[in-house]
């Protein structure tokens, strides 16, 4: 007979201990105090994390500023496909600087209406 050393006395309950290719027969548990604290295993688990309020507000705004930043990659991306269904090329590098609105604001009299929409919008 294998003796064990078990950290959790929950494991103690039945009579065949299963540890993985062999079953190791292990003497069922008949001390109160140890029946006492399988019960508190299963039936009371040990509490969950849960974050400060500060944590959490970081995790708000985190979140809140990942979603604002894709919000604003989908715009830019709605205009180059706009330009690019034009063959328009920017002439800066910068299509949102300051002279890359300049051109916007000259290209978007050339475009039909949806797709001045879409310009002006965004």
């Amino acid at each position: 007979m294998m003796g064990i050393k078990h950290a959790n006395p929950a494991s103690l309950t039945s009579s065949l201990l299963d540890i993985g290719v062999f079953l190791i027969k292990v003497p069922t548990v008949e001390d109160e105090a140890t029946v006492d604290a399988i019960i508190d295993v299963f039936y009371y688990p040990p509490t969950a994390y849960a974050a400060s309020k500060e944590v959490r507000n970081l995790r708000l705004y985190t979140r809140h500023r990942s979603w604002m930043i894709g919000q604003r990659t989908q715009a830019k991306n709605r205009l180059q496909v706009v330009l690019a269904g034009y063959n328009l090329a920017s002439p800066v590098t910068d299509l949102f600087g300051v002279t890359g609105r300049e051109y916007l604001a000259e290209v978007v009299e050339r475009l039909r209406p949806a797709a001045q929409r879409v310009v002006v919008d965004n």
